[in-house]
Order: C-alpha cells, then structure tokens, then sequence
C-alpha cells in the first residue's frame, strides 16, 4: 500500500516549488521536478497533524524524534481519509486533526515545545513556528518583535518580520 499526491509544496513556502508527495511502508518522500528530495523514514516519525489552510487546501506536518518538522502544503481535503488509512496501516500512526484559531487580535499565549514556540489560545494551538526559522527575537513590556531571514523571493517589504 502506497500513496502518491502530486502538485504539493513542500517547507510550507508559497506554492512555487510543487512536487510529489510518497507515503510508503519505508517512509515519507516529496521530490520535484528539479531533482530536489526529501526523505523521512518511518521510525523518524513522531507524529502527524492536519490543518486546514484554506478554502479546498490542507497542510500536512511530520514531526520527527529528532524535533524537527516537515511541512506539505496544498493538499486537496478530499484526501485526507486516505493519508488516515495510510498512515495507520503503514505507521501505526493517527492523524491528528489541529483546528487554528483565527479570530481576535491576540495570537496566543507562547509556550516552547522541543524546537517550536506555539501560540495557544484559550488552551487550543492557534498557530506554530518552527525555532530554527527566528532569526532573532525581542521584547518589550506588551509586544513581542520576531525576525526572519529576508526572503529574496518577496516583494512585500517588511515581509521577513511578525508583529
């Protein structure tokens, strides 16, 4: 048993490095047409969340023993039953459904879980970030200032910045 999704991002950047995603007995694969691979074997595997990113895309995460993540946007929702059968006959793993929390001006509560700072609201994960994408950090008596790298590819001055 295996699965094959096509025009996937990988990394959670904008959909402009599609590729194939593989879930297989050995592991989780992604390659696009460039050449470029990624490769997580299945014992690597810690668990695995889906969130809904938009109208029609979801967004798969793989968090691994190692506290690292992998992120595979664009994924249509129709399947998601298909990569639960998967993951549970292949991984022995469930799927864990993480409803983000978008209302109000508040983004949470930050609380530091291996090599992520998630930001909780009332309790629930409203959002992550991955520790090794902050550049730098700051903080003053009620804001919080996050850097990341400048990203060349942006035409949104300021873009590399989360207020």
């Amino acid at each position: 048993m295996a699965l094959s999704l096509n025009n996937i991002s990988y990394g959670g950047k904008a959909r402009k490095n599609l590729g194939t995603l593989r879930i297989t007995e050995n592991g989780i694969g992604w390659k696009n047409k460039q050449g470029k691979s990624i490769s997580l074997l299945k014992d690597k595997i810690d668990h695995i969340e889906w969130i809904t990113i938009g109208k029609g895309k979801g967004q798969l995460r793989i968090y691994t023993t190692e506290g690292s993540s992998h992120i595979y946007e664009g994924i249509p929702p129709q399947e998601l039953a298909k990569i639960e059968e998967t993951a549970s006959t292949l991984f022995n793993k469930d799927v864990e459904h993480v409803n983000q929390t978008v209302s109000g001006w508040n983004w949470g509560k930050p609380e530091f879980d291996g090599a992520f700072m998630n930001f909780l609201v009332d309790g629930k994960k409203a959002f992550d970030i991955p520790l090794s994408i902050v550049e730098q950090a700051h903080h003053d008596k009620n804001d919080v200032v996050i850097g990341f790298p400048q990203d060349s590819s942006t035409s949104i001055e300021g873009a590399e910045t989360l207020l």
